[in-house]
């Protein structure tokens, strides 16, 4: 979510990908059940695989988050802090360490949706047995497929989101419709019933995310991964929600970062970032196609970087402002150390 030289070629012109499906409808999950449904779909013709119950093992969390007022504080302030705060009153929770994988158990599996009579969908559901801190929406790229993204929905997943990957399906080489990938994202939300939900994709699941966001009016935002645009079609979508983005070195494979323009929100450089490490897990066809070289920085502390990022932007598109603004502004704690390592850079 490829094949030998002639996947390598078409690579080289927009590396960002599809599969389509077989169909019918999807029970979404209500917000408090943990509704098992787990798999993981390759894209291909042979269908997907079943993946087993995951499970993050060291996420962090803002346990030590203060209270909004003083212990002492009457109903009009004081000196101890009431109502409006005082010397003693606590701060917001502490912002979360988004590295390591969260603490939530989550299941996963594969179903079928009819969008629309030229799109029957595919999708991966990986739902948390908490209720959900959120819903994301994660899409792969051209002549991709959802795999290719799915290391991110798990990651996600484990910090509590409910987290849906579909295998888009106009983004092969015989069928490139970007305006119908952003229109049938939408329109998935609607059917599953998922209410208000987050877009991330990567190169044109980027695009694809990002039309869905100004289609979608109860879209909370979205996160590109090295976004790539085409005919101006992000750049002039209409305004929506937040979308966040983060690119690599600009280079063919990225159109030359040409997706910076669809960004309404922050947009960051991770150095030395190729176009495939936005891809998770990693695929060397893709990296020799891409021709990525990054001699400062590891394969594993790109993917790093990038995860922690996208996912504390996701926590900041549910409402936890601390978590983005420390990962995502400059004096934020986790910001400020990766731009003293040379690992990010704002654009």
């Amino acid at each position: 979510m490829l094949s030998s030289r002639f996947w390598s070629l078409l690579a080289l012109t927009a590396l960002v990908g599809c599969a389509s499906g077989k169909v019918g409808t999807i029970a979404a999950p209500s917000d408090d059940s943990g509704a098992a449904q787990s798999g993981s779909d390759d894209g291909g013709d042979d269908g997907g695989t079943d993946v087993s119950s995951g499970s993050g093992t060291d996420g962090g969390g803002g346990d030590d988050g203060g209270d909004e007022g003083g212990d002492d504080g009457g109903d009009e302030g004081g000196d101890d802090g009431g109502d409006a705060g005082g010397d003693d009153g606590g701060s917001e929770s502490d912002p979360l360490d988004t590295r390591p994988a969260g603490d939530v158990d989550y299941a996963a599996s594969t179903e079928s949706v009819d969008i629309d009579s030229d799109c029957e969908m595919d999708v991966t559901v990986l739902t948390p047995d908490a209720p959900p801190v959120g819903v994301v929406v994660v899409s792969h790229g051209f002549i991709r497929s959802g795999d290719k993204v799915l290391g991110w929905a798990e990651h996600y997943a484990s910090w509590g989101f409910l987290v849906v990957v579909p295998e888009l399906c106009h983004l092969s080489a015989r069928d490139t419709d970007h305006e119908a990938n952003g229109q049938e994202l939408a329109r998935l939300v609607d059917i599953l019933d998922l209410g208000d939900a987050a877009f991330v994709g990567h190169s044109a699941g980027g695009l694809a995310s990002a039309l869905a966001v100004s289609l979608d009016a109860g879209s909370l935002g979205g996160v590109g991964l090295d976004p790539v645009d085409a005919s101006n079609l992000g750049a002039t979508a209409p305004a929506g929600a937040p979308f966040y983005g983060l690119f690599g070195e600009p280079s063919r494979c990225n159109s030359d970062n040409n997706g910076v323009m669809m960004v309404t929100a922050e947009a960051l450089a991770v150095s030395e970032a190729g176009h495939c490490d936005f891809e998770s897990p990693k695929d060397s066809v893709c990296d020799l196609a891409c021709r990525e070289d990054n001699p400062t920085f590891s394969d594993d502390d790109l993917q790093v970087t990038i995860r922690a990022l996208s996912t504390a932007a996701l926590f900041g598109l549910v409402g936890d402002t601390a978590t983005a603004d420390a990962w995502w502004s400059p004096g934020g704690t986790f910001y400020d150390a990766l731009a003293a390592d040379g690992a990010i850079s704002g654009i």
